[in-house]
């Protein structure tokens, strides 16, 4: 076996020990990347977590909130009529709401409204 014939099988062999390491760490990178604790699937945990704690943020505002609005309840009798005049509209007797116009979330309701007060007054004129 000559010196060239040596050279070749050990470049050979060599071609094949890089390529079989190549291929090793595309595979365990492609698994550290796309795998199941892969990079990809820690960032969409974390998104996930983000989301959630902003939800249990809002949850605990909200929670704070009622507990106040028990608090004030307990405290003050008087807020029992105020909650129920805000919320369930109840009026004491003889007494009078006034609702704006502002409330109309329909603003073709509110020109209606004045259409027919100008058509109702022109009629008055004549």
């Amino acid at each position: 076996m000559t010196k060239k014939d040596r050279d070749q099988k050990t470049s050979w062999k060599r071609k094949v020990a890089i390529s079989f390491i190549v291929f090793i760490i595309l595979v365990i990178f492609a698994a550290s990347f796309l795998g199941k604790r892969g990079w990809l699937e820690v960032r969409k945990a974390q998104k996930r977590k983000d989301k959630l704690q902003q939800e249990i943020e809002l949850l605990e505002k909200k929670r704070d909130h009622l507990r106040e609005e028990v608090r004030l309840l307990k405290e003050y009798p008087e807020a029992y009529e105020e909650q129920a005049r805000k919320k369930l509209w109840l009026m004491k007797p003889g007494e009078k709401v006034v609702v704006e116009g502002a409330g109309l979330k329909d603003k073709g309701i509110k020109e209606k409204a004045e259409g027919q007060k100008k058509s109702h007054d022109e009629k008055k004129q004549k």
